[in-house]
C-alpha cells in the first residue's frame, strides 16, 4: 500500500434487465414492455489518488480504464403485442468495449493491511449490441453510477 497511489485491478460481472417501454416500428406496429436482458463481465485498471484526513480516514479519487465483453442470448429480448401476447425474439450476440470509470470515496484504515471503503463510481461500459432476428441491431449504451461499500485487503 502506497500512502499517496493505489493501484486497483478488478473483475467485475453484471447482469442487468433493461426496459424500453413502448417502442413503435416504422411501418406504425406497437410493442409494449420491450426488454433487454444481458451480461457484461468486465476488468478495469483503476489509479486511486489518496489524500490523508487524519491517520484512520483518506479521501481518495480513481479513474481507470478497462475492457467490457457483452453477452446476449436469443431469447433475451422480449416484447408484448397489442394483444397481450409475450414474444421472445433475437439472435445470440457477443460484442466488446472498452471502459471508463470514474469516482470518489472515503477509507477507514482498520490495519496496515485492511481497509473499510465507500465510494460513488461512474461507469461507462460502452456500447452493447442486441441482433434482431431481422438482422438489424439496436445498440445500448451501459453507463451507471454506482454506490460502493467494500472491504479491501493489501498483500505485502
Amino acid at each position: 500500500m502506497n500512502n499517496d497511489y493505489n493501484f486497483v485491478t478488478s473483475i467485475e460481472q453484471v447482469d442487468s434487465n433493461f426496459n424500453h417501454g413502448t417502442q413503435t416500428l416504422l411501418d406504425g406496429t406497437k410493442w409494449y414492455n420491450v426488454n433487454t436482458k444481458y451480461n457484461a463481465k468486465s476488468i478495469i485498471f483503476e489509479v486511486e489518488r489518496n489524500f490523508d484526513l487524519n491517520p484512520k480516514y483518506k479521501f481518495f479519487i480513481n479513474g481507470g480504464l478497462g475492457f467490457s465483453r457483452f453477452s446476449i442470448n436469443a431469447n433475451d429480448h422480449q416484447v408484448t403485442s397489442v394483444t397481450g401476447n409475450v414474444y421472445n425474439v433475437g439472435l445470440k450476440n457477443s460484442n466488446n468495449d472498452i471502459l471508463t470509470r470514474f469516482g470518489f470515496g472515503i477509507t477507514r484504515v482498520i490495519n496496515e493491511n485492511l481497509q473499510f471503503v465507500t465510494s460513488i463510481d461512474y461507469t461507462d461500459r460502452g456500447e452493447a449490441e442486441w441482433k434482431e432476428a431481422d438482422g438489424d441491431i439496436l445498440d445500448l449504451h451501459i453507463k451507471s453510477t454506482n454506490a460502493v461499500i467494500k472491504l479491501r485487503y493489501f498483500f505485502k
